[in-house]
């Protein structure tokens, strides 16, 4: 979800943080994919969402490093891609965002 306003003194990586995860269907990408590493199929079939709407949270969550493919970028097509969750990079982020929210 794009932000509706820009606050002037929040950090840029805490509002592309919100900007990122702050959907629940990347949320649950995220949580499924931190249990074990499944194809954007299965994943899609498992949340009972498209496979082409689960490819576009893919690009974006791994555009902020949050996941992880098992091939690069040029060779993805025409094969299947098993994502994996980068748990340090959430939990850097999220402990960056809670800091921020929490004033600390």
């Amino acid at each position: 979800m794009p932000r509706l306003t820009s606050i002037p003194d929040q950090p840029e990586e805490v509002s592309a943080t919100i900007d990122v995860i702050g959907n629940q269907v990347r949320t649950e990408i995220l949580r499924r994919l931190s249990l074990e590493p499944m194809t954007a199929p299965e994943l899609g079939d498992s949340m009972g969402v498209s496979r082409f709407s689960v490819l576009r949270h893919l690009a974006a969550l791994e555009e902020h490093g949050l996941v992880r493919a098992d091939r690069p970028v040029g060779e993805r097509k025409g094969v299947l891609v098993h994502w994996s969750t980068d748990r340090e990079r959430v939990a850097a982020l999220g402990a960056r965002w809670t800091t921020y929210a929490t004033g600390g």
